[in-house]
């Protein structure tokens, strides 16, 4: 299967329930499923 470039998306962590997290993305501006998701971490 070839590699496929998918479009860089912005949403935020909304709540972590266990191994489960809810991210909120502007309407219209949702992943497709089973994209990778990557979360930055700041101090503060």
């Amino acid at each position: 299967m070839a590699a496929t470039k998918s479009k860089t998306r912005e949403g935020k962590v909304s709540q972590v329930i266990g191994a489960v997290v809810d991210v909120e993305f502007p309407p219209g501006d949702q992943p497709e499923l089973f994209e990778a998701l990557r979360v930055k971490i700041s101090d503060g």
